[in-house]
C-alpha cells in the first residue's frame, strides 16, 4: 500500500454538483472506493453503504486532494472543518452524513 501525507480529499460530480469529503494516507483512497461501490452494486447486502457512493454513481466523478497535513490528528480537525466550510459557501452540495 501507497502512503501519503495525511490529506483530506473530495469526490466531485460537476453534472450533479455534489461533493464527498473524506480524509486518508492511502494514495489508492480512490481506487478503493470505486472497488467498494462495485461490490455494493453487485451485492447490496455484502457490503455497506457510505455517504461517497452518492457521488461514485455520478459518471463524472473526480477525485481531489485538498489538503496536506502534517500529522493524523490535524487531518480529522482538518476534515470538519473542511466538510463545515464547504457546507456553507460551495456551490456543491456536501452528502457526508455525520453518524
Amino acid at each position: 500500500m501507497l502512503n501519503i501525507s495525511p490529506s483530506v480529499y473530495c469526490l466531485i460530480s460537476q453534472s450533479k454538483k455534489i461533493m464527498y469529503v473524506g480524509r486518508t494516507t492511502q494514495a489508492t483512497r480512490f481506487s478503493k472506493h470505486k472497488s467498494h461501490y462495485k461490490r455494493y452494486q453487485m451485492n447490496k447486502d455484502f457490503c455497506m453503504w457510505y455517504s461517497a457512493f452518492d457521488v461514485l454513481e455520478c459518471d463524472d466523478v473526480e477525485f481531489h486532494i485538498l489538503r496536506e497535513y502534517d500529522n493524523k490528528k490535524d487531518v480529522i480537525e482538518g476534515e470538519r472543518e473542511i466538510i463545515d466550510l464547504m457546507k456553507k459557501a460551495c456551490i456543491f452540495k456536501v452528502v457526508n452524513k455525520i453518524c
